[in-house]
């Protein structure tokens, strides 16, 4: 796995575990995984059926996610079953 900077999961280990904890709390948050600058927030699409999950998801600055995380976590978790089941 491609380190993007210090924070980046690159162990397959780490990742399994990673994936075991987003799935308990239903959300991911990235925290300068990819930018040091930047965190992600994602909540699960309903599945399709097939297996294959899709995610929606925020990016913003750090400083301003420190700020808002449960308003948008919240807004996600409402969002997301809004969606139709993907084809």
């Amino acid at each position: 796995m491609a380190r993007f900077t210090e924070r980046t999961i690159t162990s397959a280990e780490r990742f399994e575990a990673e994936v075991e904890r987003v799935r308990g709390q239903g959300f991911a948050v990235s925290v300068g995984e990819a930018d040091l600058a930047y965190t992600c927030l994602a909540v699960a699409l309903p599945e399709r059926g097939d297996g294959i999950v899709h995610a929606l998801s925020v990016s913003l600055p750090t400083a301003e996610f420190a700020r808002r995380q449960g308003e948008i976590r919240a807004a996600l978790t409402r969002a997301a079953p809004e969606f139709p089941a993907v084809p």
